[in-house]
């Protein structure tokens, strides 16, 4: 998650270290090297998942597709929102 919504909720209690939240200004600054690493160590066919915010799986599907994943695709939870973002290394 973005930075400024780390700080808020750790003002409001939560307990989780501010490094397990905190994804710099965009909320993403880990994904590209995530989605590298993985694309490297998965075995052709094999499958990448990403629980984030419903805002930012239009980046992490580009992201995906940039380093080379292809069948990028964003699924719904029960909500109805675009919660997880997954794609298959070819």
């Amino acid at each position: 998650m973005p930075s400024g919504e780390t700080e808020a909720l750790l003002a409001r209690g939560w307990r989780e270290p501010s490094l397990a939240l905190d994804g710099g200004p965009d909320g993403l600054v880990l994904m590209p090297r995530l989605i590298g690493q993985a694309f490297r160590a998965l075995a052709p066919g094999g499958f990448l998942l990403i629980e984030s915010d419903a805002l930012q799986s239009p980046d992490i599907r580009a992201m995906f597709l940039r380093e080379g994943f292809g069948e990028a695709r964003v699924w719904k939870d029960l909500a109805g929102l675009d919660r997880i973002t997954g794609a298959r290394r070819p």
